[in-house]
């Protein structure tokens, strides 16, 4: 389903489906691997071997749901970037845990935060833990957001969050929410959606595992630390940059 086609910039944005899932697979694994802050500071460092088998578990249930939003170049075809969002009533995949202990890089640590994050966000917007006993079409999980660099300065972030947002506020869902690892996922939301944070992980501070002593260098980058930022989607209306 095509959502708009920005002629200035020649890019369309349209929802995903089961046939875009390779190439959305190959073009954000990419975005994320070069972008995503965590998972580069963990030692080892994540690969992108690892961002692709990661993502792949999560794409086929997303494509089906269509919820997802995909930025494509007009001129070429190619993915420029993706929002990948779900409703948020499905558990870990199946094979989650064979992939934290096959993968290249240290990923429990991210996970960790994530799920520390989670569970203060369930617990104050009184959201059932077990995901099968949570009710459809009521909170809008916006899970990972990834463009590529060559699509940088068309605005296909920003687009691909307000297209993403009005979407689920159209189709009933009361509540968004992210985990916003890095400076620029977390200043878009902050800038277009007067967000409530929810919860907040200090990478500066944060010692519930061993590897965590690697995160410490990313304040100084300019990742402050993971972000659970929620918005009301009842009264939700995108405020443009001033």
């Amino acid at each position: 389903m095509e959502l708009e086609d920005d002629a200035a910039n020649q890019v369309l944005y349209r929802i995903m489906g089961t046939e875009d899932i390779p190439a959305v697979l190959e073009a954000v694994a990419r975005a994320f691997f070069e972008g995503e802050p965590v998972t580069a500071a963990a030692r080892p460092p994540c690969t992108l071997g690892d961002w692709t088998r990661f993502t792949e578990m999560f794409l086929p249930h997303m494509a089906a749901e269509g919820h997802t939003v995909v930025a494509f170049d007009k001129a070429t075809g190619k993915v420029l970037g993706a929002l990948l969002n779900e409703d948020f009533v499905h558990p870990d995949p199946p094979a989650m845990e064979k992939f934290l202990d096959t993968s290249d890089g240290d990923w429990r640590p991210l996970m960790a935060m994530v799920e520390e994050l989670e569970i203060q966000l369930m617990e104050s917007h009184k959201i059932p833990p077990k995901a099968e006993e949570r009710p459809s079409g009521t909170f809008f999980h916006l899970w990972m957001l990834g463009v590529a660099s060559s699509a940088r300065g068309r605005g296909v972030g920003s687009k691909l969050l307000r297209h993403s947002l009005l979407w689920a506020k159209q189709r009933g869902f009361k509540m968004a929410f992210a985990e916003t690892t890095g400076a620029i996922s977390t200043g878009m939301v902050k800038k277009h959606c007067s967000p409530k944070l929810d919860a907040f992980v200090d990478y500066a501070s944060w010692d519930k595992m061993p590897t965590s002593e690697e995160l410490k260098q990313l304040p100084s980058l300019g990742h402050l630390g993971l972000s659970m930022l929620s918005i009301d989607l009842t009264d939700f209306a995108w405020k443009d940059a001033e």
